[in-house]
């Protein structure tokens, strides 16, 4: 397989420079050559051997992912072949990852945080679900977040229907260890949504801790999952009843497990009145927490500072939405007129 350089044309888009580079393609920054609009462009190979196969599953899920209509899904707008390679145009979101924001923050985040992220992530796939499509691989690389701290789930290439086997045929498991459900790593077994909700379970409980519930080997990390046996004794600021809602996302069996996100979406909503679910305990020196978003809006402003240093402006947020208090133009003025008006009256204090 040859590599596709940057300057190529693929169908209607220019790719312009690589932005990311993994296990399964490389994606670029493009440019639609008719409508001048920028996009990101991942390009797949298919495997040694299984070209026809691996083309065909990757175009056909394209196709599936081309039918999700949310704000909280990257969106995909074309597909198709260039060589041996098969490639898909997604919207671009400039931001960063919730990798990127993990690998600079390995320390419990607040609870209203990892609410937030739950709420989102919940219905992007409660959008996907209902279409028939299981993401299978969400993990915090797929968690992107603009700069006006929007949290959208990308990349569905790895997106299946419900109820298809999770191991292949050649033996091989799609997704990623570290956040995969057991089913998921299982030989013979289907997947559902459920598999999803496990995935998300395990990213809060990284917010939640500061830290990964199984780390070593791969066969430490798979046995981890299967025996469910996560430790939740670690110091972090979440709510017990935060904590159970967690522990009950990321259940060995799918049974045992949250059924759908929709059950998430009401679970995160109820009232400080409602009952904890399964597994969640009551302290006495961690008393329950409502669970419901402490502002109006749904975006991740406090992830999203990790550019304030690009950032254009200052601003917070308030129930009624985000207030701009200041441009970078306007900050710079007013310091160089406060150091104006120093100047001046100690200029005036030693001559008079």
């Amino acid at each position: 397989m040859t590599p596709i350089e940057p300057g190529a044309l693929l169908g209607r888009v220019r790719l312009r420079h690589v932005i990311g580079q993994g296990s399964t393609g490389t994606v670029y920054e493009g440019t639609h050559i008719h409508l001048g609009t920028e996009v990101a462009v991942k390009v797949m190979y298919p495997r040694p051997g299984h070209g026809v196969d691996d083309r065909n599953r990757f175009l056909r899920e394209a196709r599936m992912a081309a039918r999700l209509h949310d704000p909280s899904i990257v969106h995909v707008s074309d597909y198709g072949e260039h060589g041996d390679a098969c490639y898909v145009v997604m919207e671009l979101v400039r931001g960063m990852s919730l990798e990127q924001f993990l690998e600079q923050h390995r320390e419990p985040v607040p609870e209203v945080t990892i609410i937030k992220l739950l709420r989102r992530v919940s219905r992007a796939l409660r959008v996907a679900h209902a279409a028939g499509l299981v993401h299978r691989d969400l993990k915090p690389a797929n968690i992107l977040i603009d700069r006006a701290g929007t949290l959208k789930v990308a990349d569905f290439g790895l997106a299946r229907g419900s109820g298809q086997p999770a191991v292949g045929p050649d033996g091989l498991f799609n997704g990623t260890p570290a956040y995969m459900a057991p089913e998921c790593a299982t030989l013979g077994a289907a997947v559902d949504p459920r598999a999803d909700l496990y995935s998300l379970g395990v990213m809060a409980y990284e917010l939640a801790f500061g830290r990964l519930p199984y780390e070593g080997t791969l066969e430490q990390v798979l046995a981890g999952h299967r025996a469910g046996s996560a430790r939740f004794d670690h110091p972090t600021d979440c709510s017990q009843r935060l904590l159970g809602i967690i522990k009950k996302l990321m259940a060995s069996h799918p049974v045992s497990r949250m059924q759908s996100a929709e059950q998430l979406i009401q679970m995160l909503g109820a009232s400080r009145s409602s009952r904890p679910p399964a597994g969640a305990e009551s302290s006495a020196s961690n008393p329950p927490r409502e669970l419901g978003n402490r502002t109006s809006s749904d975006d991740f402003s406090s992830l999203a500072r990790f550019f304030e240093d690009r950032f254009s402006g200052r601003f917070s947020e308030h129930p009624d939405g985000r207030v701009v208090h200041s441009t970078m133009r306007e900050r710079v003025v007013v310091w160089a007129l406060l150091a104006a008006t120093v100047g001046i009256a100690l200029a005036g204090f030693l001559v008079f």
